[in-house]
């Protein structure tokens, strides 16, 4: 488990958004993780906003009261690393409000050339949103005719990849593996594929008509279909593992038919395991690692808690990892650094 970035925190953001003046008496309590301090966050500067009239007469002094309130009741620097992850999390949370408000008592941008996004740029309507170019213009330009509407505000595929005609006019790109409408693919999935739309100044990309298509499986490409036909087209365990020909090994990112010269792969990936024995062991081939901090099955020990333990399975080809009869006592390591173990 990785922290997510303080940029990729606004697309947390997007999933939450209080609405603006909700009464609230305290802020809530939430649990110990970056996700949940987010969450968490937004709600607290939410209270702070209602209780200072929630009035735009306020906003030059609205930062500086969620600042000195963050600073006393969620500091980040306590020694706790999980502690320290939700309390990074609040302020990740609270910005995006704080930022909400800011737009939003500025008020329309007076012209096009000032908007830095679409939120910004869309709040004049005589403008329009350039994703490709990242630029706000009147209405339709040389590059043809911008967005009227922005990504978070579309919940459909042929919505999301509506060409030049459509009120996305092809700014956009659709993820079918979150069935959410981006800004730009770089913002979906790593391993996940996603299509961007056509546009008046990019033809090559893709129209709602392959909305259908791309629905029908949580994890389809635009050049390899699930099942794979043949183990070297897969490209993470997940697709891998879609043909029952293949074995996956994590180690190499390389998808195999069966066991080869490195022995065996495995045949189940590590989100479908939930025990240690099965881990470390079984189907999973030693692929890979076990973390008993959050009682996990990892890809590999970069995606576990970083000062927390974390152990490798052995593989038929390194044997340097652990097998499952370590399970029953790295269990109950909860907490406990790995370097007393190792």
């Amino acid at each position: 488990m990785k922290f997510v970035s303080a940029t990729s925190s606004i697309l947390l953001w997007a999933l939450h958004t209080p609405e603006a003046g909700a009464a609230r008496t305290s802020p809530p309590k939430g649990e110990e993780d970056f996700n949940s301090g987010v969450y968490h966050g937004a709600d607290v500067a939410e209270y702070i906003w209602d209780k200072h009239d929630a009035s735009c007469s306020n906003i030059s002094s609205f930062p500086t009261q969620v600042n000195n309130y963050l600073k006393k009741h969620y500091p980040t620097d306590t020694g706790n690393w999980r502690t320290d992850a939700f309390n990074v999390g609040v302020e990740a949370g609270a910005d995006q409000v704080v930022e909400k408000y800011e737009d939003q008592c500025k008020g329309p941008i007076p012209q096009c050339s000032d908007g830095y996004d679409c939120k910004s740029c869309l709040s004049n309507p005589d403008c329009t949103w350039f994703q490709d170019i990242g630029y706000c213009e009147t209405g339709c330009g040389m590059e043809g005719c911008g967005a009227s509407i922005c990504p978070e505000d579309i919940d459909t595929c042929k919505d999301c990849l509506g060409g030049p005609s459509s009120p996305a006019s092809g700014q956009f790109s659709w993820s079918p593996y979150t069935d959410e409408c981006l800004s730009d693919c770089m913002w979906g999935p790593a391993d996940a594929p996603c299509y961007k739309a056509k546009s008046s100044a990019d033809p090559s990309g893709y129209g709602p008509e392959i909305c259908s298509e791309i629905s029908e499986s949580p994890t389809p490409s635009p050049t390899i279909s699930l099942p794979i036909d043949q183990c070297s087209d897969g490209w993470n365990c997940e697709s891998c593992t879609s043909n029952s020909e293949c074995t996956w090994f994590a180690d190499l990112g390389h998808c195999e038919t069966m066991c080869g010269q490195l022995g065996c792969g495995a045949t189940v990936c590590s989100a479908e395991i939930t025990t240690c024995e099965e881990c470390l062991g079984g189907n999973s081939a030693g692929q890979f690692s076990w973390s008993p901090y959050t009682s996990e099955c990892v890809e590999d020990c970069m995606f576990a808690p970083a000062d927390a333990p974390c152990f490798k399975g052995k593989t038929s080809y390194s044997s340097s990892g652990y097998g499952p009869e370590v399970c029953s006592e790295i269990n109950t390591m909860h907490g406990k650094s790995a370097v007393a173990y190792l």
